[in-house]
């Protein structure tokens, strides 16, 4: 290896992965000494920090070694009907494998990892739900060695991260097909939810993908926010109405949302789903019990919580980074028309 110790900038776990041809969290794992790594990788990783010259963040590497036999559930909101079942199933993995968990809920305020309640300085590791933590916050933690599993999200560009999704575009697809060819529905609302969420992303390009298959065009009038909330979307759907957009079917975004519109569809005196289907996503445990019965996209949240437990789990004790797609399936009941 040619030495760069003439570089005008400080050198950091990058330059060392480049120089040692090896990933970032394998630079990491070597200088943290956590997982494992072959006597070959862990020889040219530290010939490249001395050729490099560099000094790892001495308080980053300090914390990272720390063992605190806990680890962190990072999420923006509570309050959604699945976390019941996703909370338990991460907890019940967790403890079977002898840790603990902390909860919290975070945002995009703080301006450095070194700044949020979960982080290397009171977990081992930590699973962070969909946009609970930014871009460039996750980098900071994987750049430190930390161990992050992701939850309904992939990880920033060029960052090698554990992560669990779903399923979102064929589901969607599925479903917006079903409403399309079973139930002739023609004029179909789609709610978004939250802004860049990687979830409602995929699901709008299920609902675009299903319309191009039956040759109808997408119009901008029937997409709106309903930010996988029962109130933002309630409002939307008075919205649409006020506007006089025509439509025939709501593709609420999730359950939550189906809610909202529904409870709006009524207050119009309009029925469901005689005069506008609407459709949901998750499964929640209120869904079969809502009037009408919600058809929906069943996730199956127990199964990805063990899942996010285990990848974490794994990537804490062995260094292991393994990612996983959850498969969801359509569930047909009345609000659709069926």
């Amino acid at each position: 290896m040619g030495s760069s110790s003439n570089h005008l900038k400080r050198p950091t776990i990058h330059d060392v992965a480049r120089e040692a041809g090896v990933s970032k969290s394998t630079v990491s794992r070597v200088l943290n000494n956590r997982g494992y790594a072959s006597p070959e990788t862990i020889a040219r990783v530290e010939e490249a920090v001395a050729d490099l010259n560099y000094i790892p963040q001495a308080s980053a590497r300090g914390l990272v070694s720390q063992q605190t036999n806990t680890v962190g559930f990072a999420v923006n909101d509570l309050s959604s009907l699945f976390m019941p079942p996703l909370l338990s199933s991460i907890e019940s993995t967790i403890r079977t494998a002898g840790y603990k968990m902390l909860i919290a809920t975070v945002g995009h305020q703080a301006e450095s990892a070194s700044d949020l309640p979960l982080g290397p300085h009171n977990t081992d590791g930590l699973v962070a739900f969909a946009d609970a933590y930014s871009n460039r916050q996750i980098i900071q933690f994987c750049e430190q060695g930390y161990p992050v599993v992701l939850l309904h999200r992939s990880p920033p560009a060029g960052v090698e991260c554990p992560c669990v999704n779903i399923e979102n575009t064929s589901s969607t697809r599925a479903l917006i097909n079903h409403l399309i060819r079973v139930h002739h529905k023609r004029r179909i609302v789609f709610l978004r939810g939250p802004k860049d969420q990687q979830d409602s992303l995929e699901r709008e390009e299920g609902y675009r993908q299903a319309l191009e298959e039956n040759d109808l065009a997408v119009d901008p009038a029937l997409i709106a926010v309903g930010g996988f909330n029962a109130d933002i979307a309630e409002q939307a759907t008075h919205e649409l109405l006020d506007a006089s957009v025509p439509f025939d079917a709501v593709f609420a975004g999730d359950d939550e949302a189906a809610v909202g519109v529904i409870r709006a569809l009524r207050d119009r005196s309009l029925s469901v789903p005689e005069d506008v289907a609407v459709v949901g996503f998750d499964d929640d445990y209120r869904a079969a019990d809502i009037d009408p019965a919600l058809t929906t996209v069943s996730v199956p949240f127990d199964e990805i919580g063990e899942e996010a437990a285990q990848a974490l789990i794994s990537y804490i004790e062995h260094g292991h980074i393994t990612s996983k797609v959850v498969s969801t399936e359509v569930v047909v009941r009345r609000s659709c028309g069926c």
